[in-house]
């Protein structure tokens, strides 16, 4: 008959134990990535909204028709707003930005005097662009651009004093 050993079992219970401290570093490792997988989810959509958003901005930008949609001195608030045209490459679904769709107004934000002669008035009317878009996972952007542009009128003109900030 043999004598137990002092040490008997002292391998299971070492084995058991780098088992539980692996198991338990591979759970931290674990939830480290879901947490950055969903943090990139997170800055993916803020990024396609983002580019949605600033697209709409070039696009309002480079169409022919926003010198109509501008605010005069007359309309109310001095606001206008610009209709978004059905074939917009940032407007729907795209490979890869999303689904979104974007919004667009102007502000007439004040008249700002260049150039006075004898014979005219040359006049920087400012104009303040919001852009903003609203993507179909939830995430929103905004961007804001402000645009000049120069008008001339005759000599003895007086503009009326009105500005929206």
């Amino acid at each position: 008959m043999r004598r137990p050993h002092p040490q008997a079992g002292f391998a299971l219970l070492t084995v058991v134990m780098l088992v539980a401290v692996f198991t338990i570093s591979a759970l931290v490792v674990l939830d480290l990535i879901n947490s950055d997988l969903r943090n990139l989810g997170v800055q993916h959509r803020a990024e396609e909204a983002r580019v949605t958003a600033e697209g709409g901005l070039m696009e309002v930008l480079n169409d022919h028709n926003t010198m109509e949609s501008l605010p005069t001195l007359s309309t109310p608030d001095l606001k206008a707003t610009y209709t978004v045209d059905a074939n917009s490459n940032f407007a729907g679904t795209s490979l890869f930005r999303g689904t979104g769709q974007y919004t667009a107004d102007f502000q007439l934000v004040r008249v700002a005097p260049l150039l006075e002669s004898s014979h005219n008035v040359v006049r920087a009317v400012v104009y303040e662009v919001n852009v903003e878009s609203q993507m179909e996972s939830g995430s929103s952007a905004r961007v804001q651009a402000e645009v000049y542009r120069v008008v001339a009128s005759k000599a003895g003109v007086v503009q009326p004093r009105m500005h929206a900030r």
